[in-house]
């Protein structure tokens, strides 16, 4: 072998919050995340009744860019009675948001978000 010889991957990721037992209503849209230089997006909710977002992504940071993705739509299953969602984007666009296009307000609704590669 020539050349570096600790040749080591290292993980990177960066975690945060996009909502914090906060309400969202019909039509709000969570803040945007900056994805560049990532693989995977996870992202992590949960609220006290059943909700349904809908991932929006653009090339650009411009809320009135953004794009809904095509059936991306993803809800909840309860657990222990509280509504939990987790869904992984695998390459995911330069910049990406959620919003609730469910219908009804999402009551006291916390979404994290991981970025990984």
């Amino acid at each position: 072998m020539s050349g570096n010889k600790d040749a080591r991957i290292f993980n990177r990721t960066a975690t945060g919050t996009l909502s914090d037992a906060a309400n969202l209503a019909d039509g709000a849209a969570t803040a945007i995340v900056d994805t560049a230089g990532y693989r995977y997006m996870t992202i992590f909710g949960k609220a006290t009744n059943d909700f349904g977002l809908t991932v929006q992504y653009s090339q650009t940071n411009s809320a009135s860019k953004m794009i809904s993705l095509y059936l991306q739509d993803f809800g909840t299953n309860s657990v222990n009675n509280i509504n939990v969602c987790h869904q992984v984007l695998e390459h995911p666009p330069r910049f990406v948001r959620l919003i609730n296009y469910n219908g009804s307000q999402a009551n006291a609704l916390t979404l994290y978000y991981q970025l990984s590669n």
